[in-house]
């Protein structure tokens, strides 16, 4: 830098900052290694004291040998390629802002030149000067009374001047960051751990409104929405070229949530996870993919050390993914389906309807129909239907004696239809949503464990004559068919899947019947919510992990009846399409009237809750003032089906109307 206008204001502002030494660190790399990337957390100087390197700050690269000095802001991405070892080098981490309130002029000249974020290099003319100020830094850093501590921070203002002071005399060229790339780059690198906009905007020194608009303005997209797609593409990836479970591949992208993960995917892909794995299979993909992500020229190009993205999920998780893990049951799958066969040969009929006389039989209609969905037709043949479905062709006999539902949801939308399973497999977490264990208990229906991941010797062991799944796997789907005929769906929403199952079963007037009469249910609970909540916000909220989630009106089971079936009022500042992450940090800025809160049932989840609630953010929010927060049953509310939407309309008249609210 020259003696100019520019560098006189660098000069000023840092005469004019409030700085704090946070860190002085030693390091010491060998030869031929490109060390993994680090990024900064916060401003710092690196100031190498022997052998020599490349470096790369961001984008720009730099040959470092001893005694050269770089700078770079908060954020920065710092990759280190040693040429001679040891190379060995010092970092010291600071904060530096202008007291505040401040001069405005100042504080202008802060806004538009962030000489704390400046990425810039050269070798000092008098480096002796500057070597002693870091010696005595590195030392007294490891001391830990409170004198030594300032004379650090005293010894870094000499390192700060001499620097100055030297660089005034060089033609030096820093750099301003760029970050929107930055938080590409980072996006791109830690996509599978959870990421919010607050989160982003802090780490790159900005506030989040300030972030999101430069973002925006550079790239043409939320930083969030830049995430998802970010996630999508990887999800695809990993669907297409491994044989990871749907829940696998959703941990590997950054999803806990299995369901909402698949929402997301079916949103930005334009269909399921499940149907997207068969179609990569067939050679079909890429026929329907309406936000396919874009790659953008701002994305920033890395130094080649990287293993490929495409295996990242081998280091997201601790242990191995057991990519065999049914290899094990489908022996016994294998020994119990030939003992099944040589006693039916010996004339050995086990469970039939005339075994014992307590077995009902049920029987679908007779007509030739066609279901809603594209994946989806039935055929009448005699004796049987052929039902076509995302997995291929079953055929569905007339009479069954002990059909079960694979999970909970499938269960609700059959006895809505008035068909009674024989048993039903819980949820993942070997529950069953209180409402449906009620009716099970009352039916005498058997329940089984968890759906996810499919337990097949538990499911041979109920020996089934017909199975109906949801969303299942292919993988899954070939073994479940040796055990019983098996049909299987893909929709979410019970609108959309209670005619499917309808067409399947020759129901079709009953799902008519059934919808009318939720359409009645919801329009006269509108009718009382209305007198009730008029003009008062409603959000769902869920407590997930390190995550909360808001849900959106028409991409969940549960964000479709508050927010469409029940007209309730969606908070403003949220994206009413799309569920998403929420920080604490903006919750004052949403500020709603009423909280429903859905928790995982884990004592971590809990814990959490516990520290969201004592929060002072959290204490002050409208809906805590007037006691309207609400917990709900995480299994009664989050199975999605037909009847299950009609309990959670009973319990939202129940909160919000018969108990009362506060206006």
């Amino acid at each position: 830098m020259k003696d100019n206008n520019h560098f006189r204001d660098h000069i000023q502002l840092w005469n004019a900052a409030a700085v704090k030494v946070l860190d002085v660190r030693h390091a010491s790399l060998s030869t031929g290694e490109l060390h993994p990337s680090y990024r900064f957390p916060a401003s710092g100087f690196i100031f190498t004291t022997r052998g020599s390197a490349r470096l790369w700050l961001d984008r720009t690269e730099y040959s470092a040998n001893r005694y050269h000095v770089l700078h770079a802001g908060k954020g920065t991405c710092l990759d280190i390629y040693v040429i001679e070892e040891p190379f060995e080098y010092v970092l010291i981490y600071y904060k530096a802002s202008l007291p505040l309130p401040g001069p405005s002029e100042l504080l202008k000249r802060l806004d538009e030149q962030r000489p704390f974020q400046l990425q810039y290099g050269f070798v000092p003319p008098y480096p002796v000067k500057l070597l002693e100020n870091v010696s005595k830094m590195q030392q007294e850093w490891t001391e830990v009374e409170a004198l030594a501590k300032l004379h650090v921070k005293t010894l870094f203002l000499q390192f700060v001047y001499e620097l100055l002071s030297q660089l005034q005399e060089q033609i030096v060229h820093p750099v301003k960051p760029n970050v929107t790339e930055q938080a590409l780059r980072y996006m791109e690198d830690h996509y599978e751990e959870p990421i919010t906009l607050d989160g982003l905007a802090q780490m790159f020194n900005y506030s989040t409104k300030n972030f999101a608009k430069l973002f925006k303005k550079q790239t043409g997209c939320s930083p969030i929405d830049y995430l998802i797609q970010t996630r999508m593409d990887k999800a695809r990836n990993l669907l297409k070229h491994t044989e990871l479970l749907i829940y696998e591949v959703a941990k590997a992208v950054g999803y806990s949530d299995q369901l909402y993960f698949a929402r997301i995917f079916k949103k930005h892909c334009g269909c399921s996870p499940v149907q997207y794995k068969d179609a990569a299979r067939q050679g079909k993909e890429g026929a329907n993919h309406p936000y396919e992500l874009r790659r953008l020229s701002i994305v920033p190009v890395r130094p080649q050390r990287y293993i490929g993205n495409n295996n990242r999920y081998q280091y997201t998780h601790r242990g191995d993914l057991h990519m065999n893990k049914y290899s094990n049951s489908s022996l016994v799958i294998s020994m119990l389906l030939s003992l099944t066969l040589v006693l039916s040969a010996c004339g050995v009929a086990p469970n039939t309807a005339n075994s014992g006389g307590n077995a009902t039989t049920h029987s679908s209609s007779a007509t030739e129909e066609s279901g809603n969905s594209a994946v989806s037709k039935t055929t009448k043949v005699e004796g049987h239907r052929i039902i076509k479905h995302m997995f291929g062709e079953t055929k569905l006999p007339d009479h069954w004696n002990k059909l079960t539902a694979l999970y909970p949801r499938v269960a609700d939308n059959l006895l809505a239809l008035g068909i009674e399973p024989y048993a039903v497999s819980a949820a993942y977490n070997d529950k069953f949503p209180p409402y449906l264990e009620k009716m099970m208990d009352e039916k005498g229906i058997k329940k089984l464990g968890p759906g996810f991941p499919v337990n097949l010797e538990e499911i041979l062991a109920a020996e089934p004559d017909l199975l109906v799944g949801w969303s299942y796997e292919e993988k899954d789907y070939n073994e479940l068919a040796k055990i019983a005929p098996t049909v299987v769906y893909a929709e979410d929403m019970w609108r959309e899947a209670l005619p499917v199952l309808a067409a399947y079963f020759g129901k079709e007037e009953q799902a008519k019947q059934v919808t009318a009469d939720y359409e009645a249910k919801a329009d006269g609970a509108k009718a009382k919510l209305d007198q009730a909540v008029a003009n008062q916000s409603v959000l769902f909220l869920r407590v997930a992990d390190d995550e909360l989630i808001f849900f959106a009106l028409g991409d969940t089971p549960v964000g479709r009846v508050l927010y469409q079936d029940l007209k309730l009022q969606f908070p403003a500042g949220l994206n009413p399409d799309e569920s998403g992450y929420l920080s604490l940090e903006v919750l004052p800025d949403i500020n709603p009237d009423i909280i429903f809160v859905e928790l995982h049932p884990s004592e971590a989840i809990e814990q959490k809750f516990e520290e969201l609630t004592s929060s002072v953010i959290w204490k002050n929010l409208n809906a805590i003032k007037n006691e309207q927060v609400f917990i709900i049953d995480h299994n009664q509310w989050m199975q999605g089906g037909v009847l299950g939407s009609s309990t959670i309309i009973d319990e939202v008249v129940e909160r919000l109307v018969i108990d009362g609210v506060k206006n």
